[in-house]
């Protein structure tokens, strides 16, 4: 069975330093490896070759400038039902991000991709967790409220094709678009 295709913008290696900084003061989770953070704009799960083909020709035609992003704060996303759940780095809010995804969601219109998007939450997972109590959990939520990095260039975003596991996550970039430039985008990896 063929893995799932997302698009998201990478998350510079200066960036990802500071994000693998600030969360070894946090304790024991599964912490996600710096090559695995990227923001995730828009899931679009298994695809045949031609859905893939005609997304990559839609995406090829996006133009948008370039933009400068800033993280900010932590959150989670929890399973109190069950054990589990994850830990994230928020994205400050941005017109240009917002002007991006409503980009994009046209594109995927134009190639006739019709699954329902879900709500955005821009966000940057660094970790999972399978056994904290809420105490824990609120103390590492305490610990990075004031979490900042400086803001970064995003000069481009990226369509990925997800291929590790739940707790061993790995994106292979698929085809890159350049934001702002006339460019074409490189040919989609086999």
């Amino acid at each position: 069975m063929e893995h799932p295709y997302f698009l998201g913008i990478s998350i510079p290696h200066r960036i990802a330093a500071s994000l693998t900084e600030f969360r070894s003061k946090m304790g024991s989770c599964f912490w996600y490896p710096p090559e695995a953070m990227h923001l995730t704009l828009r899931h679009l799960g298994r695809l045949s070759d031609p859905e893939l083909e005609e997304i990559h020709f839609q995406l090829t035609s996006l133009t948008t400038p370039e933009f400068y992003l800033t993280l900010s704060g932590l959150g989670e996303f929890g399973h109190r039902r069950r054990a589990g759940g994850s830990f994230w780095v928020g994205v400050e809010t941005n017109p240009e991000l917002t002007l991006l995804k409503q980009k994009i969601n046209q594109a995927l219109y134009r190639a006739h991709f019709t699954k329902k998007a879900p709500r955005f939450i821009p966000h940057i997972s660094i970790g999972r967790y399978k056994y904290l109590n809420d105490f824990e959990i609120a103390h590492y939520l305490s610990m990075g409220a004031g979490f900042k990095t400086s803001a970064f260039p995003v000069t481009e975003f990226h369509l990925y094709q997800s291929v590790g596991k739940y707790f061993a996550p790995h994106y292979d970039k698929v085809a890159t678009y350049p934001l702002n430039q006339w460019d074409v985008p490189q040919t989609i990896s086999p």
